[in-house]
């Protein structure tokens, strides 16, 4: 259960981003801001259930960072598309995968991982600051 949620995390980035890019009016916008928090609401519950409903799998880790990766690059991509420079948006889309990248390689080699949501490693920032 915990993997689909995430998987429809990237569901909810994907509608998200093409309203962003194709229906840059009142209503594209609006729609894009609720995938943006249908998202950021799937990349919440998806730990919960897995941690609190006890439904962990064997591929938890993968799922609980590999779809966030997707689903942040394809707003960030599609924000860069939006204000009609491309290349910055694929630029920050890396970015932010690195930087979880980077934290995550941290985690494996035994150092603490912070997910207080300070900076752009943190789950959900990119997309928290999409409203913005």
């Amino acid at each position: 259960m915990p993997n689909q949620i995430s998987t429809a995390s990237v569901a909810f980035a994907a509608i998200g981003a093409a309203l962003l890019i194709l229906r840059p009016d009142v209503v594209g916008l609006i729609g894009c801001a609720l995938a943006v928090q249908a998202r950021l609401a799937c990349n919440l519950l998806d730990g919960m259930v897995a941690i609190e409903g006890g439904k962990k799998s064997p591929l938890g880790a993968l799922y609980s960072e590999f779809p966030d990766r997707i689903a942040d690059s394809l707003f960030i991509v599609a924000l860069g598309y939006a204000v009609g420079w491309p290349a910055l948006g694929w630029f920050a889309a890396l970015m932010a995968a690195l930087t979880a990248y980077i934290r995550v390689f941290g985690g494996s080699l035994g150092l603490a991982q912070d997910f207080a949501d300070r900076w752009p490693s943190s789950s959900g920032w990119p997309c928290s600051r999409l409203h913005a």
